[in-house]
Order: structure tokens, then C-alpha cells, then sequence
């Protein structure tokens, strides 16, 4: 028998890929299943969040820092686009760097991916509340290195986790 085109199915005789049943298939599904669900779901949050909020909200908001001597409100947009992506990108790494070092019990990596809707929140207030600190570029700045951090973390986290 091939090595290269096997199905082992925990502990029963191995089988060539092609000669599996639908049931079989879906019995081996429901058991897949049940053991990654939580992960799979949590990494689906951090995504959606992720995508909900980035770029849009953050480049709305802005910066009063890019703000040009000239008023021009297209350079502007683009010096906000440039420190956004480079803020959200290093912060991502930085947190997916940590994601393979520091592990985290199961559960915790569950409830730190339903906690990133807190920036759903936070993104919001920057763009509709215009007092402090929501206003601040501090807090701006804040908001979307933890977001990117916990971004990057936690969808390596859900990664390695998952059996």
C-alpha cells in the first residue's frame, strides 16, 4: 500500500483517499469538528473585527499630525494611509511574533478573541466623539497598536492551538 495516499482514521486500518465513504467522511468531520470549533470560531471573530474596523475607521478618524500647511485634504489622506498601514503592520508582527513565543491556556485565547470586540468600541468613539480622549492623537495612536497587537497574537494563537 502507498504511504504518500493514506487516511488513517484513529487507530482503524488505513485506507486509500479515494476509497473513504460519505459517511465515513462526516463522522470524521463532526469529530474534527468538535475538537477545533472554538478555534476556528475564534479566529473568524479576529478576522471579522479586524476587517470591520481596518483601514476605513482608523483613516476617518485621522491624525492631526498629517495635517499639511496647505490644507490639501488628499495628502493628508495619504500620510494617514501611510502611518496606518505601518502602525497596523508592525504592531501585527510584533504581535505575531509573540503569538509563537508566549502560549496561553485554551480558553484564554477564546475569551481574548471575543474581548477585540471592545475595539469595534474604541474605533467608533474616534471617529463620533470628538472630546478627550477619544480626540487625542495618544489615544489614536494607543488604539491601533493594541488592536494590531492583539490582532496578530491571537490569530497565531488560534493557529497553533488548534489540533
Amino acid at each position: 500500500m502507498e504511504k504518500s495516499n493514506l487516511l488513517v482514521d484513529s487507530g482503524q486500518s488505513a485506507k486509500k483517499g479515494g476509497d473513504i465513504t460519505f459517511a465515513e467522511f462526516w463522522t470524521q468531520f463532526k469529530v474534527n469538528w468538535g475538537k477545533t470549533y472554538a478555534f476556528l470560531l475564534s479566529l473568524w471573530l479576529v478576522f471579522t473585527v479586524t476587517f470591520v474596523v481596518f483601514p476605513g475607521c482608523f483613516l476617518v478618524a485621522g491624525f492631526s499630525f498629517t495635517a499639511t500647511s496647505d490644507g490639501d485634504k488628499s495628502k493628508k489622506l495619504a500620510w494617514d494611509s501611510m502611518v496606518v498601514n505601518l502602525m497596523f503592520n508592525v504592531f501585527d508582527s510584533i504581535g505575531r511574533f509573540l503569538g509563537g513565543k508566549i502560549m496561553i491556556k485554551k480558553h484564554t485565547v477564546v475569551m481574548l478573541s471575543l474581548a477585540r470586540l471592545v475595539f469595534l468600541f474604541t474605533t467608533a468613539s474616534t471617529i463620533m466623539v470628538h472630546s478627550s480622549p477619544f480626540s487625542a492623537d495618544w489615544f489614536r495612536i494607543l488604539n491601533i497598536a493594541i488592536y494590531a497587537l492583539t490582532n496578530g497574537y491571537t490569530a497565531t494563537q488560534c493557529a497553533i492551538l488548534a489540533p
